[in-house]
């Protein structure tokens, strides 16, 4: 059916119509439908309810299940439909924050709006407005996000959390953004010791636990082994056991959160883990993997026993990690067989098993050239479970500013994981930072991706480039071009670019000091385009803070391997090139370096390594 242009004199005809008791999230759509209409078109259009007086033409805000046209097998999580019908628009959906993303959903195709980052949106007075007829969308992935700090917790903005449709575990939305999500978990992660509180239990049973020191902090960890029969299976026999506890703390969590469908139980971070002969014993039999199992799996089924029987037949998943020391799967291979090491370690129908895998980012998860330990993982937990999330990492959480070359791989990764069927995916980038400029852009196309595979991640970072950066796009292309051949150079010859977490993708030897020199160049060749143009102070402003942050890239791995590069150098020159990257860490409102470093922070690490390395010298 031919698409229609509307006409811009009907605009002052138009009312945004809700309906009557609409909710807090779906009288924010109808605002911001409103705003942006305003800010697009300069019509300025009013809200009313069905009950008023109908007007000539309406953009309609319909929740819609089982209604004439609904659409309700295609619109299932949190998917809409946008239809129009004699120049009127509906906006149908089964859940207010399926309405609020068809509401953005239009902004962003018909006003031609972008969303970048939290503080920087691209929005021009447009001329036309073509409708939408008979479109229908739903994620690709149920849940999804990529951390970065504009929708991470404490830096969380909850209006980008809506624009980008981040549905996500780490931040509380408010009822306004959508609301509260179906999954709930005592800290979400890494919460075992949540469900067997040593404040309670400490004194009486310190059998229970073990300690660990996990980020300079002592946490207590549970025995998951403790209250589980041999043959996997409840020990009834025992009064009071870790497993009973968190069985019991369990339900008091699916008692207080009627809507939630997913709860989280997850071993500690770290490569830490109860520890004692017996545990050592079943790990021998079992893995570590098998153990975990076999504790969810008697949760599980213990839990949704009691929920059939006092909550009308509830049923509840749970949701688990198979990370670090659990992450190879409890199975036998002999040659091409793989089989379970036995049927206690079959997962339960309701649980989900969660990967969190380190990659070496150069590839995506998929690539033949990627780790194989991490394909062969994945292959055989598909002899465990039926069902999977996936938490992956998409920096060097030691120095957000080293190149992280995983640009290209975006567009595999998201579709592999939604053929391999993930139903939750979480990319880590730099979580507690909302000025990472590689972040920001990977963000912008994986959270496009995860609602939308079919699009093209190239087509999606071009765009940011040039909405973010204006007249200096062409540096920034240059400036990831240089990186992006020289790793690719030094892999063709056979060198190693350990482009992990925790990487070598910094060092002196993967960055030629030419190209880091070259990279400086052409970013202040933007700097001088900015500078030679019409535009405002402040809009020069506001670009170049942009641009340095790129240019942080070049001067932190110039800082950090002055001394390598120039091993003549003077202390004056040492300490300029430390000058000079700390200064335009300021110059771009950059506040964290790496994982939990404060840029000032990070200097003193940084100093202090070079010491210890003169030293040893």
């Amino acid at each position: 059916m031919k698409e229609k242009e509307l006409d811009f004199e009907k605009l002052t005809q138009y009312a945004v119509v809700i309906p009557n008791g609409a909710g807090k999230c779906l009288r924010y759509a109808a605002d911001r439908l409103v705003y942006y209409m305003a800010k697009a078109t300069e019509a300025e259009l009013r809200i009313i309810t069905n009950n008023d007086l109908k007007p000539k033409f309406g953009f309609y805000l319909e929740i819609n299940i089982g209604g004439k046209n609904s659409g309700q097998s295609e619109l299932k999580n949190d998917g809409f439909a946008i239809n129009e019908e004699n120049y009127n628009v509906h906006f149908m959906a089964e859940t207010e924050r399926g309405i609020m993303y068809a509401v953005y959903d239009f902004i962003e195709k018909c006003l031609n709006v972008r969303f970048l980052t939290a503080d920087c949106e691209y929005c021009k007075r447009i001329t036309k407005i073509i409708l939408p007829n008979n479109y229908r969308s739903t994620p690709s992935i149920r849940f999804r996000t990529y951390l970065v700090g504009d929708t991470f917790q404490v830096n969380a903005n909850q209006d980008q959390i809506a624009k980008t449709r981040v549905k996500d575990v780490f931040t509380e939305i408010d009822e306004q953004h959508g609301g509260k999500i179906e999954i709930y978990g005592r800290n979400i992660y890494h919460n075992f010791h949540f469900y067997v509180p040593f404040e309670i239990y400490g004194n009486a049973h310190p059998e229970f636990y073990r300690f660990l020191y996990i980020n300079n902090e002592i946490f207590p960890t549970i025995d998951i082994t403790d209250g589980i029969t041999e043959d996997g299976q409840l020990d009834e026999s025992r009064e009071i056991s870790v497993t009973k506890i968190v069985i019991e703390e369990l339900k008091k969590d699916i008692l207080n959160n009627p809507d939630v469908s997913v709860f989280t139980l997850t071993q500690e971070d770290g490569p830490y883990f109860f520890d004692s002969p017996n545990n050592r014993r079943l790990e021998k039999k079992y893995r570590r993997s098998g153990i975990l199992v076999r504790f969810c799996n008697v949760i599980l089924r213990n839990v949704n026993k009691w929920c059939r029987e006092t909550l009308n037949g509830r049923t509840v998943k749970l949701a688990t990690f198979a990370y670090d020391y659990t992450k190879e799967a409890p199975v036998t291979v002999n040659g091409d067989l793989i089989t379970p090491i036995d049927n206690t370690v079959i997962a339960d129908e309701n649980l989900i098993i969660q990967f969190a895998l380190f990659r070496n980012g150069i590839y995506s998860y998929f690539s033949d050239k990627q780790n194989k330990d991490i394909r062969k993982i994945m292959t055989e937990w598909h002899y465990i479970a039926k069902q999977f999330w996936f938490w992956g990492y998409d920096i060097d959480f030691s120095n957000y500013f080293a190149y992280y070359d995983s640009f290209d791989n975006i567009e595999e990764n998201v579709r592999g994981f939604v053929d391999y069927g993930i139903d939750y995916l979480c990319i880590q980038g730099s979580h507690d930072s909302v000025k990472n400029w590689q972040c920001n852009i990977r963000a912008y196309a994986y959270r496009k991706l995860m609602w939308n595979s079919n699009l093209r991640a190239d087509e999606l970072i071009d765009e940011y480039i040039i909405l973010y950066y204006g007249i200096a796009a062409d540096a920034v292309r240059a400036t990831m071009k240089l990186f992006h051949e020289n790793y690719r150079s030094i892999i063709s010859r056979g060198g190693n670019v350990d482009c992990t977490t925790f990487g070598n993708h910094a060092s002196a030897e993967n960055n030629p000091i030419k190209m880091i020199n070259g990279a400086i160049a052409e970013i202040e060749k933007g700097e001088k385009l900015i500078d030679c143009s019409d535009l405002s102070e402040n809009d020069k402003q506001k670009y170049k803070e942009r641009l340095y942050g790129v240019k942080t890239t070049p001067l932190n791995i110039k800082y950090i391997n002055f001394e390598k590069y120039f091993p003549n150098c003077s202390e004056a020159e040492s300490v300029k090139a430390r000058n000079d990257f700390a200064e335009c860490v300021k110059a771009a409102s950059v506040t964290v370096a790496r994982e939990r470093y404060s840029l000032e922070k990070y200097i003193d690490y940084v100093e202090s390594e070079k010491k210890l390395k003169w030293c040893k010298k």
